[in-house]
């Protein structure tokens, strides 16, 4: 595998993703993000196995490939880099060599085949498009007051839940209750879900600023989020 592409193209792309990779864990592989090239590109997935974050940059495909690289180190050289300037990433053996004019770094390289993918489509799921400012604005609205840290799983998380054809989002702490309608938001079918805090945070990252649609797919089970050119997938809190 090696490709070519901006500097800054390949810091903003990473930054994109990066929030789900930990930057420390006792499994090395989520700490690495997948690379795989396309037709002209390459897709850069980040995953801690309960969230997923995929998007893709253009680049100059020299030869094809699937790696994984260290996420935070990976993102570090890129963004210290100046943003014009050209790198390539040359996969040799298992050492990933970046190049950027003189400067010359090599990550260590883990086999793709052990990356864990969270599958993002389901047969099934509930899809539908909302306004990615509304989406926004009723999660920040109520997500100040549940409490990951209550001993009550209803409390732990953000709840959305259909009323009809409306859409509501619903918090509490088991004193305050916090409850944003969006009237006719409501798909047929949806059910009830609880999203975790860790992955409201994601959410929040993923569509702050955005104008336009964001691309939903529910299940009882996992949400997925397509937004400005970023696929997310979250599993979601049990019992909901």
């Amino acid at each position: 595998m090696e490709i070519t592409l901006e500097a800054g193209d390949l810091s903003a792309a990473i930054g994109r993703v990066k929030g789900v990779a930990p930057s420390r864990q006792t499994i090395p592989i989520i700490n690495n993000l997948l690379l795989s090239t396309g037709n002209g590109s390459v897709a850069i997935t980040a995953t801690n196995m309960d969230m997923q974050s995929e998007t893709s940059v253009v680049c100059e495909v020299i030869s094809p490939g699937v790696i994984t690289i260290p996420a935070h180190v990976a993102f570090g050289i890129a963004k210290a880099l100046p943003k014009t300037k050209l790198l390539t990433i040359k996969i040799e053996n298992d050492r990933a060599r970046v190049t950027c004019g003189k400067s010359k770094y090599d990550l260590r390289t883990l086999p793709a085949h052990d990356f864990p993918l969270v599958n993002a489509s389901v047969e099934g799921a509930v899809r539908f498009d909302m306004s990615a400012a509304a989406l926004r604005s009723s999660i920040d609205a109520v997500k100040g007051l549940f409490d990951a840290n209550h001993p009550q799983p209803f409390y732990k998380g953000l709840w959305v839940i259909a009323e009809g054809s409306a859409l509501a989002f619903v918090a509490a702490d088991g004193k305050r209750l916090a409850r944003v309608i969006i009237v006719g938001g409501a798909p047929s079918g949806m059910p009830a879900i609880q999203i975790g805090q860790d992955a409201v945070r994601e959410i929040v990252s993923l569509i702050s600023g955005l104008d336009g649609l964001a691309s939903l797919e529910v299940t009882k089970e996992r949400l997925s989020i397509d937004a400005g050119g970023v696929s997310f997938t979250t599993r979601l809190m049990a019992g909901a």
